[in-house]
């Protein structure tokens, strides 16, 4: 789905460097970016799934106004800022599994996607499921292969991955 999401990682990329340009260590801007985060916190339990456009424009533009007005919590030894510094670090691995998991936490037979949550339980197992996968996804797959792999291997390992698959599915493929 990235056609459809590469205007989120444009904005990303683009506040990025519009904050490398500049340093804001205003107390202000801080205070304004702490208020932004917590307004994007707040609706985002208002999303009404069927119609997640209109929410998600306004949590990529209120994340690039937290980005791009600095926000800063005093230091980086607080407990607020250790949780968002690690919730930085394992941000990808996080966006590539919660989606699955929730789908197939609330699968039912020709129900597509529901991304309802139904029950507590099922946010529990949700949340477990990803931060389980996340760590996993992480320490075994991102932090060993990021800056390790050269182009042959990195072919070699996706040419390895689609013939596993095309053997895994084609039984599924043949019915």
């Amino acid at each position: 789905m990235l056609p459809s999401r590469l205007w989120e990682f444009l904005i990303g990329y683009y506040t990025f460097r519009v904050v490398s340009l500049r340093k804001t260590d205003s107390k202000a801007a801080g205070m304004a970016a702490l208020l932004l985060l917590l307004t994007l916190l707040v609706g985002l339990t208002k999303v009404n799934p069927d119609n997640v456009f209109i929410p998600s424009v306004a949590v990529v533009l209120l994340s690039a106004m937290v980005i791009g007005l600095g926000f800063s919590t005093g230091s980086e030894e607080n407990l607020l800022s250790k949780t968002f510094i690690g919730l930085g670090k394992y941000s990808y691995s996080i966006y590539l599994v919660h989606f699955p998991i929730i789908v197939l936490v609330n699968y039912g037979p020709f129900d597509g996607n529901n991304l309802t949550i139904e029950s507590p339980t099922s946010f529990a197992m949700i949340v477990f499921s990803t931060a389980i996968c996340t760590l996993l996804l992480h320490h075994i797959v991102e932090t060993k292969t990021r800056h390790s792999l050269n182009g042959k291997q990195l072919a070699l390992g996706i040419a390895s991955m689609c013939v596993l698959f095309a053997i895994a599915f084609q039984p599924a493929v043949s019915l």
